[in-house]
């Protein structure tokens, strides 16, 4: 914010500046060097029935954020190969739907998300699932 105010100053004999001494000065916000956290990632560890061709997928962020995600552990965020799509303007809550599920295969995605500011995470978290046989 913008701060000013206002000195007058008083000597021992009792005089005084007429003028005010201005003393202005801003504060900036400080930059954000924090990537996103990332909360809720689901499904974790769930078991679908056989039938089941496609699941929802899903992270949340504690602030606007985009997220990816891949198949494999430690990629870095620019280059996983999978988007999560915006549920909402908030930017917070990531969902994408995986398609053609086999029966008796496991799955699993590494998340990473990176914010307005472009800090991006440097760990995984993990979505997984199976699809019963």
């Amino acid at each position: 914010g913008e701060y000013k105010y206002y000195v007058k100053c008083q000597d021992q004999e009792g005089n005084t500046n007429e003028t005010d001494f201005i003393i202005a000065f801003n504060v900036e916000e400080p930059k954000d060097t924090t990537p996103p956290e990332r909360r809720n990632a689901y499904p974790f560890d769930e078991v679908f029935s056989a039938s089941t061709k496609e699941v929802n997928i899903g992270v949340g962020t504690n602030e606007p954020a985009y997220c990816r995600y891949d198949e494999e552990a430690g990629t870095s965020y620019d280059s996983m190969s999978h988007r999560f799509s915006h549920y909402d303007d908030t930017k917070q809550y990531h969902i994408d739907t995986i398609t053609n599920l086999e029966p008796g295969k496991y799955y699993q995605y590494f998340v990473r998300c990176k914010d307005m500011e472009g800090n991006a995470n440097t760990g995984d978290i993990m979505i997984s699932f199976r699809i019963a046989e």
